[in-house]
């Protein structure tokens, strides 16, 4: 009986050493457990934080890149539209100064052309005053029949003007006549008579 409970009491010790052994191990096994994944969450986020950081570091150098990229173009642009607008201002005081030269010769042949005209036209009056003097030195030489008789352009214009003359003329003649028949003295003073006739 005593070796029986001994027996007992050994089997009873070795299952309670049987199961404290096996929840140390699991205890060891859950601790363990617990460390390999703590090492492998801070190897995640070791691994997250540097490929993050990594992308930050890429995000901001791409940043600076197109930072500069866009400055230069921007500088490039300015430089660009300057100098357009500086040929375009050059383009047009060019044109201003072509403008003011083709203004400055229009101007030049206009007053060229005007000159031409006037001494043309000095030309012309004078070419018809000699014209026309010589036209009337030409009537006055010409010889024209009055009533039958031959007289001057000149007598026969004023004749011509006056409805009388002719018969004035007429009765002139006459009267010349019969003085030129009465003495040669008094001829003069009957050429006097007919001359003031005329006139009247």
């Amino acid at each position: 009986m005593a070796a029986a409970r001994e027996g007992f009491r050994r089997q009873r010790l070795e299952q309670k050493i049987l199961v404290r052994h096996e929840q140390v191990q699991r205890e060891y096994c859950d601790r363990c457990r617990t460390i390999e994944i703590g090492n492998k969450l801070k190897e995640w986020e070791d691994r997250e934080n540097k490929k993050i950081c990594s992308q930050v570091k890429k995000a901001k150098q791409n940043e600076m890149l197109v930072e500069a990229r866009t400055s230069s173009e921007k500088s490039f642009n300015f430089s660009r539209l300057r100098q357009a607008a500086q040929t375009r201002d050059e383009k047009k005081q060019a044109d201003a100064d072509l403008n003011a030269k083709r203004e400055e010769k229009i101007r030049k042949k206009e007053e060229e052309r005007l000159q031409r005209e006037l001494e043309r036209t000095k030309a012309l009056k004078k070419d018809n005053l000699a014209a026309r003097a010589q036209r009337v030195a030409q009537f006055t030489d010409t010889k024209i029949l009055v009533g039958g008789k031959e007289v001057s352009s000149s007598l026969a214009s004023i004749l011509t003007q006056n409805p009388g003359a002719a018969e004035s003329e007429s009765k002139a003649a006459q009267k010349q006549a019969k003085i030129a028949a009465k003495g040669g003295a008094k001829a003069g003073d009957s050429d006097l008579f007919v001359r003031l006739n005329l006139r009247v």
